[in-house]
């Protein structure tokens, strides 16, 4: 049975008493035959008895009639005429007795049949009279939930009055609270003209600060200028590792070809290179200097010479995500979680500009080949290709549907943009035209965290959160290639993995995972065999970069520390 609140209970109850209402009148109908049968007994026990009565009143006049017959036998003989109607009358008397006798055996015979229906409608009676009984006593429960559910009507009416007193004081809320938001949007509209003219003003508080920036950059880079003259004499005459670094580097400059060897012994290793995690690290074209940038928000520029910090750039305000020189050296940028890529100029050390446009954190972004087209993509799910030469404008938004992880540009024609995305994709595009040139779908089983073009522009690296390193046909998309060890494993959205110059090898940082260590191992490019484990960095090793010659490798960890590789 329903609730008692729920509407299904009221119809449950209408439909008991339809029902009732029903059986009560089956049950007159069966009393008023029920009293028309008994009404039709006493009718016909009533002329039973009459016929009883006239029948004891035959046999009694038989009896007289019998005895006056005997009595004249015996008396003295009478004429013959009068035997003769003796006779005939006593004839008359037995036919009548007989006759009478079979009528009073049928009324004997109705009055049986009379008896027994009177039994079996009294039986009818009895039961009738229980399922009245029990028809009375569902009545009366139903009218007592009758009264029940008028109760209950009676509160839902009041609640549905107080309901409705609430509801019309709720409407005149609601009208009180849209004159306010009306009140409300003029002053949106005047708070939205004192925005703009804060933001002018922080704008051009913004342009003080990126100056006062430079003019701090140049005398930091004088003073440090000064520092690492004064640090250099001193090795020289405590160490002999400066003129064998010197020694290298002069036999890789006058080196036609370049002979890439897999990196085996730390050279040097410098702790708490930054103030917090290192997560970038990329050289310059000529491999003089190499940069390094993290979550203490500054980039530091090295001596690949000393390993030294000749340089430190400010700008972004938070973490840095990513570093990229132009091809001519003049120029480096960096991505960061403020959503703006910052380019600063190699020679001067100044800020010369500051992308901004995307809504979410910027981790990819790049040089095209000509240096005026910088590229970068965000986890807003969009791609912006920007021109220096007019003023840092955007030139146009790529809508593609998928966080980005990394790019890189490979100088094929005017170059080709590829991104690494969230949605397992690899991404190509033309920086010409802005527009995408296809994609290499299901490119890994999880999210894509790397992309490097190989040095001779025809095939794509990439890495991936599934712990798989592959190579990719630029033409046809097909996969060349992957690698993968036991120990490496990549936890980061931002792993990156790299060729060496020539292309040979192929490395990677590991995380830490899987119950490995953090490790640094180096591919066979051409035959997948992993030739080295580097182990001496105690946490993630998010990125490396190989030296434009070959010889050496520059690894940054989130330990905080760089270390120098070298093939000896």
């Amino acid at each position: 049975m329903p609730d008692s609140g729920h509407p299904a209970y009221y119809v449950h109850i209408h439909q008991g008493l339809v029902r009732n209402n029903r059986r009560t009148k089956c049950f007159q109908r069966c009393f008023k035959y029920f009293n028309q049968m008994a009404h039709q007994n006493l009718e016909s026990r009533g002329k039973l008895d009459g016929l009883i009565r006239e029948a004891s009143q035959s046999k009694q006049r038989a009896d007289l009639l019998a005895a006056e017959n005997e009595a004249l036998q015996h008396s003295s003989s009478g004429s013959q005429l009068s035997n003769l109607k003796v006779q005939t009358r006593v004839a008359e008397c037995e036919e009548k007795i007989s006759a009478l006798t079979e009528e009073l055996q049928k009324s004997y015979k109705n009055k049986s049949e009379h008896q027994q229906q009177i039994i079996e409608l009294h039986q009818s009676k009895m039961t009738l009279q229980k399922q009245l009984d029990k028809v009375q006593e569902e009545l009366v429960a139903t009218l007592a939930t009758k009264e029940e559910l008028q109760g209950q009507m009676k509160d839902l009416q009041a609640q549905l009055d107080e309901t409705s007193t609430r509801l019309r004081l709720v409407k005149e809320e609601l009208q009180t609270r849209m004159d306010q938001a009306t009140q409300d949007n003029a002053d949106k509209t005047n708070l939205r003209a004192e925005n703009n003219e804060l933001i002018a003003r922080m704008m051009q508080l913004k342009l003080e600060q990126a100056e006062t920036i430079n003019q701090m950059t140049e005398l930091n880079a004088a003073h440090q200028q000064k520092i690492n003259t004064l640090e250099y004499k001193i090795q020289q005459l405590e160490s002999g590792n400066a003129s064998r670094i010197d020694e290298a580097l002069r036999g890789i400059a006058t080196s036609d070809v370049v002979v890439t060897k897999p990196p085996k012994t730390v050279n040097r290793r410098i702790d708490n290179a930054h103030n917090a995690e290192i997560n970038a690290v990329a050289f310059d074209p000529f491999g003089n200097t190499f940069a390094t940038g993290g979550n203490d928000k500054v980039l530091r520029l090295w001596s690949a010479r000393t390993c030294d910090n000749t340089t430190t750039l400010h700008g972004p305000t938070q973490s840095v995500m990513t570093i990229k020189y132009s091809n001519s050296g003049e120029k480096i940028l960096a991505t960061s979680n403020d959503h703006g890529c910052y380019i600063w100029s190699t020679k001067t050390s100044r800020l010369m500009t500051t992308l901004t446009g995307h809504s979410e954190k910027l981790w990819a972004g790049g040089f095209c080949n000509d240096e005026r087209i910088v590229v970068t993509a965000a986890y807003d799910r969009t791609i912006r290709f920007w021109d220096l030469n007019a003023g840092a404008k955007c030139l146009k938004t790529a809508i593609c549907h998928s966080s980005c992880n990394d790019l890189c540009t490979i100088p094929i024609g005017n170059d080709l943009v590829v991104t690494a995305h969230f949605d397992f994709k690899i991404r190509l595009w033309d920086p010409r035209t802005q527009s995408s040139e296809g994609s290499i779908d299901d490119a890994h089983d999880t999210v894509v965290t790397s992309v490097a073009g190989s040095p001779d522009g025809t095939a794509i690296l990439s890495n991936g959160r599934d712990g798989v390193i592959k190579v990719w046909d630029i033409r046809t998309f097909k996969q060349l290639m992957f690698f993968k060890h036991d120990s490496y494993d990549n936890p980061l959205n931002y792993g990156r993995v790299c060729y060496s110059p020539d292309g040979k090898y192929i490395c990677a940082g590991s995380g830490g995972g899987r119950g490995n260590d953090a490790q640094i191992l180096v591919w066979d490019g051409n035959r997948g065999k992993c030739v080295s484990q580097l182990k001496k960095h105690t946490s993630c090793i998010p990125c490396l970069a190989w030296h434009p010659e070959g010889q050496f490798m520059v690894s940054v960890s989130h330990d905080k520390s760089i270390i120098w590789w070298t093939s000896s």
